[in-house]
């Protein structure tokens, strides 16, 4: 055990100087003598991460992961290395027991739904949407790294832009009286809001939003489409006054 610190300092002398490989080396021989070396396993997923070795970043957080669960900074890292390493899907289930930890921050819900768009779950992405436009609206200048570090700056800025856009959205709907809704409608806006469009993030999410608005008469217009034509014709009439940009 006594070789644990001396390669727990070079591994980090190693890291400062930029020679990453090295420092991974480091962080090996220290995690070979202690295993349960919370640093140790962390290292290792952070400095074969800087050399973009994904999947193996992703093993190393994930024993760090189980080191320490409450750790918000591994849980995050875990996200990255997965979603850049191909696996999108375990990178949507390792956000998901993030936002376990963090359930208040619509930031995460964002990128949840992003990469639900992603891999195909749309029917997911609207709720995880709609929940993140429920949830207080992050500070204009706060920065959030990991949004940035999984779909880069500008299309992050474009996922805010979306949430900022379905903040003003709801609150025009309430001035208008758009809250005097049924509690079943409330439920089913989801599945509603994609019989109106389908996602193609992140440039549309702005539209997915405009749509969740108007996913409700959308749902009722489908319900009635059959036997009540005047006002199916109605129901798509409000949608499209809803959705209109």
């Amino acid at each position: 055990m006594r070789a644990v610190p001396f390669h727990l300092h070079l591994a980090r002398g190693l890291r400062q100087l930029g020679l990453t490989s090295l420092a991974a080396e480091a962080y090996r021989e220290a995690l070979a003598s202690d295993p349960a070396s919370f640093e140790a396993s962390f290292g290792v997923g952070e400095a074969l991460a800087r050399s973009r070795r994904w999947e193996a970043a992703a093993q190393a957080f994930q024993r760090a992961a189980a080191l320490r669960p409450a750790d918000v900074e591994t849980r995050g890292n875990l996200v990255v290395a997965l979603y850049r390493g191909g696996r999108r899907g375990a990178a949507a289930a390792a956000l998901r027991r993030l936002i376990d930890l963090r359930p208040g921050e619509p930031e995460l819900h964002l990128a949840l739904g992003v990469i639900q768009c992603r891999i195909g779950r749309p029917w997911d992405a609207i709720r995880t949407l709609r929940w993140a436009a429920r949830l207080r609206p992050p500070a204009p200048d706060r920065r959030f790294l990991l949004g940035e570090a999984l779909f880069g700056d500008r299309q992050w800025r474009e996922v805010l832009d979306g949430l900022a856009a379905a903040h003003r959205l709801r609150a025009s709907a309430v001035a208008r009286g758009g809250a005097r809704r049924s509690p079943g409608r409330g439920r089913l806006a989801p599945v509603a809001a994609m019989l109106a469009r389908p996602i193609h993030p992140p440039r549309a999410l702005a539209a997915v939003w405009r749509g969740l608005a108007g996913g409700g008469h959308l749902l009722v217009a489908r319900t009635l489409a059959c036997g009540q034509p005047h006002r199916t014709l109605r129901s798509v009439r409000a949608a499209a006054r809803v959705a209109t940009p």
